[in-house]
């Protein structure tokens, strides 16, 4: 057993026998609580960003940029969920949700397969890149522009282009964390589906471990 494995996480194993603890790793699985707060949260934007564009005052400017902080902390949080296996249970630790348990009655299926982010990375790399790269250079030459000829209080807010630049850059930060390993692994549970994109072949060895225990 290499070391890499035996020393994934501080908590990814307790004594005696292996369970993964509250493992960090990229989780897809339909969350409606947070789709929830995050329509809410676009919508609260966009009407707040109509509102500034208008009757621009310092609070409509700051309630923006709050919106848009929020917003951005969300997406952030929601890519942020650890995981736990023991031999009776799995249990997904959401920041925004909270802990989500499910038995091993409740998991149907668990399949191991070929993640297509890998296989076909590099070239979303680069189409992700170039829309990255242009989207960036559009906004912040859009800003200075804005800027320059109508000063911050009468032109673009500046939380619009830094919205689209940190947005971007967050895609880019997602890819690159569901596309480190080759292998992913599905779990149909009831109802539902969850997707695991394991960094390495370390958690991926552990994590098939415990889920096949389970299953």
């Amino acid at each position: 057993m290499s070391p890499e494995y035996k020393n994934i996480s501080d908590k990814a194993i307790k004594n005696g026998p292996r369970y993964v603890e509250k493992m960090r790793v990229q989780i897809q699985i339909i969350d409606f609580r947070s789709l929830a707060i995050l329509i809410v949260l676009i919508l609260l934007w966009l009407t707040t960003s109509f509102i500034d564009h208008l009757y621009r005052t310092i609070w409509t400017y700051l309630i923006y940029a709050l919106f848009t902080n929020a917003i951005l902390v969300l997406l952030f949080l929601q890519s942020s969920k650890k995981i736990s296996i023991d031999n009776e249970r799995l249990q997904i630790h959401d920041p925004i949700s909270g802990k989500k348990i499910l038995s091993k009655d409740k998991i149907q299926k668990v399949t191991y397969t070929d993640n297509f982010n890998y296989k076909h990375r590099n070239i979303q790399y680069i189409v992700v890149g170039i829309a990255a790269l242009i989207t960036w250079s559009i906004q912040i030459s859009s800003l200075y522009n804005s800027v320059s000829k109508y000063g911050f209080e009468d032109g673009t807010n500046v939380f619009m282009p830094t919205f689209m630049i940190l947005l971007f850059s967050f895609l880019l930060y997602r890819l690159y964390n569901c596309s480190r390993y080759q292998k992913i692994i599905k779990i149909d549970i009831n109802p539902g589906e969850i997707t695991l994109y394991p960094e390495n072949e370390s958690k991926y060895l552990l994590l098939k471990e415990k889920l096949d225990l389970l299953n």
